[in-house]
């Protein structure tokens, strides 16, 4: 009718459960520099990457992409540059027969 409970010193575990055990159980009883640095890192990566200036994986594809867009832009532009010069040149000519036709009258 009553039912006792076996105490946690008296379970068995498998000699595979323990062998799996023992990196994390050597992990957690050893406190280090870097552990503590993790923590402060995870807990304070939002304000160091703002503080520093860092650049994170989103804000680098935005950069991309708009690099992208500015040099789609460029490239528009120097041809719009090149059909503005070849006019020019169409004009200056035009402009230098004109004179031409004037002082032969």
């Amino acid at each position: 009718m009553y039912e006792t409970e076996m105490p946690e010193t008296a379970k068995k575990h498998s000699f595979r459960e323990t062998i799996t055990s023992i990196p994390g159980t050597i992990d957690a009883g050893l406190p280090s520099l870097d552990k503590r640095m993790d923590r402060y890192f995870d807990a304070h990566i939002a304000g160091l990457v703002e503080e520093w200036g860092l650049v994170t994986l989103s804000s680098l594809e935005h950069l991309e992409g708009r690099l992208d867009a500015v040099s789609t832009d460029i490239n528009a532009l120097e041809k719009g540059q090149t059909a503005l010069q070849e006019r020019a040149r169409a004009v200056d000519a035009a402009l230098r027969e004109m004179e031409e036709e004037v002082e032969e009258k």
